[in-house]
C-alpha cells in the first residue's frame, strides 16, 4: 500500500509578521543544530545495513514453506513480516525500523524475525519474491532482500524486471548462471502462490502487516518506541 502525501495545510496571510526576540532565534538555532546531528546519527545508521554482524542468520523450513529467518529460534518472541517488494510502505520498514529491531532484539537474542512474500500488487511482486528464493538458495536472501528495496521505482515500471533482477544478482556477486536457471525455471511460482494463500488465510490484507506473536499490527507503527512496546509488553 502506497503512502499517501498528506495535504499541504499551510495558508497565506497578510498581517505583518512579528519580530522574533534573540532568545526566540537562539532556541530555533539550537534546534536546528540538534535535528541536523539526529539526521547524520540516522544516516549513518542506515549505512551500516539491517544486519548486525553479530545476528545469527538462516534460511529454515516453516511448515511446506521456507521462510527467511533471522535470529534465535529460542527468543522469546517471533516477529513475521508480511511484504511485497514493491511495496513503498514495506521499505520504510526495511530502511527506518528493521535495522533497529535487527540491533537493539534480534542480535540480543530477544526476536525472532521472519519474513513473508505476500505478492500481490502485480506481476513484478511475484517476480522479485521468486528472484529473493532463488537468492536465497545462495545464502544471500537478506543482501537481495535489501536490494530490492533500493531499487524501488515505482509499481509495475520496470524496476524488477527479469532483466534487472538478474543485474541485481550479478551485482551482489552471486552465481549468475544458477540464479538465471532458478529465475527462469520458475522453481519457486507455487511456493510463492502458497505463500500469498497462506497470508490470505491469515486474514492479511495490506502490506506489510506484522504479527507479534499472535498480536497484528496492519501498516507501519507510527514510531520505533511503538514496535518496542508491543514487543517488550511480550517480553515480561
Amino acid at each position: 500500500m502506497a503512502a499517501k502525501k498528506p495535504a499541504d495545510s499551510s495558508t497565506k496571510t497578510n498581517k505583518q509578521k512579528p519580530k522574533m526576540s534573540p532568545m526566540f532565534l537562539i532556541l530555533i538555532i539550537g534546534g536546528a543544530v540538534v535535528l541536523g546531528l539526529g539526521a547524520i546519527g540516522v544516516s549513518w545508521w542506515l549505512s551500516q545495513g539491517s544486519q548486525p554482524a553479530d545476528a545469527e542468520v538462516s534460511f529454515v523450513p516453516s511448515g511446506q514453506q521456507f521462510t527467511p529467518d533471522m535470529g534465535s529460534k529460542d527468543a522469546p518472541v517471533t516477529v513475521v513480516e508480511y511484504a511485497d517488494f514493491q511495496c513503498p510502505v514495506c521499505g520504510t520498514f526495511a530502511h527506518v525500523f528493521e535495522p533497529q529491531l535487527t540491533k537493539l532484539y534480534v542480535a540480543q537474542g530477544k526476536v525472532r524475525f521472519q519474513f513473508h512474500n505476500y505478492a500481490f500488487l502485480g506481476p513484478e511482486s511475484l517476480w522479485a519474491a521468486t528472484a529473493s528464493m532463488c537468492a536465497a538458495d545462495q545464502g544471500y536472501f537478506w543482501d537481495y532482500h535489501n536490494k530490492l528495496y533500493n531499487s524501488q521505482r515505482g509499481e509495475n515500471r520496470g524496476a524488477f524486471s527479469r532483466d534487472n533482477l538478474k543485474k541485481f544478482a550479478r551485482e551482489l556477486k552471486l552465481d549468475g548462471s544458477k540464479f538465471d536457471q532458478c529465475l527462469d525455471s520458475h522453481k519457486y511460482d507455487k511456493e510463492i502462490s502458497d505463500q500469498n494463500h497462506a497470508a490470505e488465510q491469515r486474514s492479511v490484507k495490506a502490506t506489510p502487516t506484522l504479527f507479534i506473536n499472535d498480536y497484528k499490527l496492519e501498516g507501519l507503527p507510527r514510531t520505533f518506541s511503538e514496535l518496542a512496546k508491543l514487543i517488550d509488553d511480550r517480553l515480561h
